[in-house]
């Protein structure tokens, strides 16, 4: 397994493509692995990191696997967490427009005030 993990760390030399552990095996084992997993995986070792998914999109893509199971506390406190952080992201983006705001209105009385 270290071997795997030295190899896939490596970089490559001279025009050889870097390595890529066999993704043959996951469909033919028992568990016959689900071709949108193994799409998933290709995509993400694509080379040019504009052509990757995004956590996000990994996500939404790999979501097909947990059907049917229960959610355990991890998934939801993760899902609160994000929504938490979405939440935070929308109300700082707002807070700063007034903010914003609020500073223009100040410099334009400050400039009523006083000569520049």
């Amino acid at each position: 397994m270290t071997e795997i993990i030295d190899r896939v760390k490596r970089f490559p030399e001279d025009g050889e493509p870097p390595f890529r552990p066999n993704l043959n095996v996951l469909s033919e084992s028992k568990a016959n692995c689900a071709d949108y997993v193994v799409i998933t995986i290709m995509d993400c070792w694509a080379e040019n990191p504009e052509f990757r998914p995004d956590f996000k999109m990994i996500r939404t893509r790999l979501k097909r696997m947990k059907a049917g199971w229960h959610r355990n506390i991890m998934d939801q406190m993760m899902n609160m967490m994000e929504k938490y952080a979405s939440n935070l992201e929308d109300l700082v983006t707002q807070r700063t427009g007034l903010l914003l705001e609020e500073k223009k209105k100040t410099e334009d009385l400050l400039h009523r005030m006083l000569p520049k």
